[in-house]
């Protein structure tokens, strides 16, 4: 007569040797904290496109070699781990109020949000602001808001 099918108990499965357990790791948590603490990464800005207004881009309006800059200045500031070293590496913090040329730049913001403008070649702009290590593009534009001027070379 065939044996009737049982369910295995729990303690019967034994978990292979090559799972890894939830606290077992590669490396001593020592190193691994030291790895955090010493990761220079982890200590720069991160771009964030968030509060990016699509409707004032003008990134493909861009002339000359504006959108390289954009990309370059982008690429400084990932590098950055201080605001107060934006100055000594070229980039702009001019502050921008909430007035009528620039109150679109500010719908949608947070309040007490302090936006900044980044020249580009003359007179396209670059408009962000920060929080802590973010900082947040807003608009990109090719013309100064204010005087709506471009600058042709």
């Amino acid at each position: 007569m065939a044996k009737s099918w049982q369910k295995p108990s729990k303690n019967s499965y034994k978990i292979p040797d090559y799972i890894k357990r939830e606290n077992e790791t590669r490396f001593p948590k020592s190193l691994v904290e030291s790895l955090r603490q010493d990761d220079k990464e982890a200590s720069c800005f991160v771009i964030s496109y968030r509060y990016y207004k699509d409707k004032l881009c003008e990134v493909r309006d861009l002339l000359k070699n504006c959108h390289l800059q954009v990309l370059q200045d982008l690429r400084t500031i990932g590098k950055l781990s201080n605001f107060k070293d934006f100055y000594q590496n070229g980039i702009g913090s001019d502050p921008i109020d909430n007035t009528n040329t620039y109150a679109e730049l500010y719908d949608g913001l947070p309040e007490f949000t302090k936006l900044k403008e980044n020249g580009i070649q003359g007179t396209a702009r670059l408009f962000y602001f920060t929080q802590e290590r973010i900082f947040h593009i807003v608009a990109i534009t090719n013309a100064h808001k204010e005087t709506k001027k471009i600058k042709r070379h």
